[in-house]
């Protein structure tokens, strides 16, 4: 069955009986508050609003339950209504459909007009957009010479609107202030062109490319910024016993004696996991990362992960039975790092999470080369005689003390994520 898509953020109702609304409220020991909140709110008979993102997350918490309990009928019952969830997540979509990126005078992007007007159709649907939301139009400066305009009136198949603007406009420099719409047209309008021109007109057709791509740059970084949907602030939770407790150790590999850390959080997305990583390990936000899972990668990179780590939970994992993977941060130095999902503990009273309980020895500093040149570097900053030790040492600041690890320092960090 196709997809339909919504956008991001559009909440999608489904209906639950009273009997398993009630089965919701009284099984599922590791619900969310908000969730067990909205179940409430709802009057019977209408169904429940959530956004895909939410019913996913939901899901997770019936899967974990039906995973570990004993009861066979109620398992029978919550994968019942597991089912109906996902349901709803084979039914709609809020992901964009992948576009296919041409290179400028790519054969294929003449041809392929269904893609071009689709791309197009979208354009003018975003500009439509913006123009009613805020009343004006997200435009672009576009200038152009004299032999700029001559060269895009005679050699590309300009939409009829451009090619009369550009063809009133007077003598000498002129500045066209135009839309997202129009500026894709013209970079399709050049993409047809440009590898069947050679010499000075195809140097001059590819500065005014240039120009167009800086336009289109510009325009949809100021879509994105204005139209994307505020986070809301939580709200301040009292402390409850209510929901499982995860309890992780990671390991940063090739390294001995070992960097190790043992944390305990309340469910969280892969995405939260780097950031209480980074955190704990000592990490400095400073690249990119990745998370291994069985075969599947999650990034917050498109190019970089098969699946989206801010929708992919640690109650969903752990009910799927995968109870090792791999975190990989900064590609380039490719620290590797062990998560081992420990145990699933009851939250305990008056306990603030996430909280780090046990650790060991420093973390290596950021782009020290990866496990193998830490090895190197430990050499080098403990024999002073080390043609490289003064270097070294200035280079990590003065000290390094590899076995040093504050587990108080650790959870303040953690108190400021202010999560």
């Amino acid at each position: 069955m196709k997809e339909k898509h919504i956008k991001p953020g559009t909440k999608v109702g489904l209906k639950l009986t009273a009997a398993e609304r009630k089965l919701i409220l009284d099984a599922l020991r590791c619900l969310d508050q908000e969730y067990e909140q909205v179940v409430r709110d709802t009057p019977s008979g209408k169904p429940i609003q959530l956004t895909l993102d939410d019913w996913d997350d939901f899901g997770g918490f019936l899967a974990a339950e039906a995973n570990h309990t004993p009861d066979k009928k109620l398992q029978k019952k919550l994968e019942g209504i597991f089912q109906k969830i996902q349901g709803v997540l084979d039914t709609y979509t809020d992901e964009e459909p992948e576009l296919k990126v041409f290179e400028p005078g790519d054969d294929d992007a003449a041809g392929d007009l269904g893609s071009v007007d689709w791309v197009l159709g979208l354009a003018a649907k975003l500009q439509a957009s913006r123009e009613k939301t805020t009343g004006q139009a997200q435009t672009y400066p576009l200038e152009l010479t004299k032999p700029e305009k001559e060269l895009l009136l005679e050699h590309t198949r300009l939409p009829k609107s451009l090619q009369e603007r550009f063809s009133a406009a007077a003598d000498g420099p002129q500045t066209f202030d135009l839309g997202l719409l129009e500026l894709m047209e013209a970079a399709f309008a050049l993409s047809r062109v440009l590898k069947s021109k050679g010499g000075r007109e195809q140097e001059t057709l590819l500065s005014i490319a240039a120009k167009v791509t800086a336009g289109l740059t510009t325009v949809l970084k100021a879509f994105d910024s204005k139209d994307r949907p505020k986070k809301k602030t939580a709200k301040p939770r009292a402390a409850t016993s209510k929901g499982a407790v995860y309890q992780l150790k990671i390991s940063i590999n090739g390294i001995e004696p070992p960097v190790w850390r043992r944390i305990q959080t309340k469910d969280c997305s892969l995405d939260r996991l780097h950031e209480l990583i980074q955190l704990t390990m000592g990490w400095e936000f400073s690249h990119l990362y990745a998370f291994e899972v069985g075969r599947e990668h999650y990034s917050l990179e498109p190019d970089l992960g098969d699946k989206h780590s801010q929708r992919a939970k640690l109650s969903r994992l752990f009910a799927q039975g995968r109870r090792q993977f791999t975190y990989v941060y900064d590609f380039g130095d490719n620290w590797e790092h062990l998560v081992e999902i420990e145990q699933e503990l009851p939250a305990e009273r008056n306990v603030r999470y996430p909280r780090c309980i046990e650790g060991a020895r420093a973390c290596p500093p950021e782009d020290s080369g990866g496990a193998w040149e830490y090895a190197h570097f430990l050499e080098v900053i403990r024999n002073p005689k080390h043609e490289e030790h003064d270097d070294i040492l200035e280079w990590v600041g003065g000290s390094f003390d590899p076995e040093a690890f504050d587990l108080n320092e650790v959870n303040e960090a953690l108190k400021e994520t202010g999560r």
